[in-house]
Parts: structure tokens; sequence; C-alpha cells
């Protein structure tokens, strides 16, 4: 037996730009009015023409060091003028991929 449900609608003219997929739906307007879209296979919203803006690779190194060192997330948020947000974001992603690569480690 098939799928039961509607059928996957398929956008032709859009693809995600963080997984390439097409199955794209809308997903209302951003504040300027742009249409925002939603990538169905990894759960990202986006806006057709909008680039993602990323930090410098060296503010993020500089901020995970002074972390290492002790400083907090608010401090470094203040002195290096990041959102706290942003900061932890950082840490939880060299969180897991040091993880991963310690469990590598650890196999062979």
């Amino acid at each position: 037996m098939g799928r039961r449900g509607r059928p996957r609608k398929y956008t032709r003219k859009y693809r995600c730009p963080e997984c390439g997929s097409n199955w794209c739906v809308k997903n209302g307007k951003s504040r300027d009015g742009k249409q925002r879209y939603l990538c169905k296979e990894c759960g990202r919203n986006f806006t057709i023409g909008a680039e993602r803006l990323k930090k410098p690779e060296f503010l993020k190194e500089q901020a995970l060091k002074m972390i290492a060192k002790g400083s907090s997330i608010s401090a470094v948020s203040r002195i290096l003028n990041i959102s706290p947000w942003t900061i932890s974001t950082w840490i939880q992603r060299e969180g897991k991929r040091l993880l991963k690569e310690h469990e590598k480690k650890q196999k062979l």
C-alpha cells in the first residue's frame, strides 16, 4: 500500500539553501513583505534572495577561547558585541563536534 495523506508538493522554482530540497511550502511573509518558505525536508525557514549572515570565523574562535578560559557568556557577549544566544549555539555545536571526534577515536 502507498502512503496515506496528501502527496508531496514540490516547487520547481525554489530550493532550500540548507539541504537543496525542492519540497518547500509558503510560510508567511517577512517584516518587509517578502514571501517566506519552509523546507519540509530539513525544517529551515528562508526567504528567496536573502543571504545568510554569518559572523567571521575569528570572532567565533575568540569567543570560544574566552569561554574556555572562564569568562561568562554574558561577559563575552558584551565584549565582542555578539548575542548570548549565538555564543551558546556555538558552544553547543563545538561540544557536539568534539564528542563525535572523541567517539571516533574510541572506536579506533
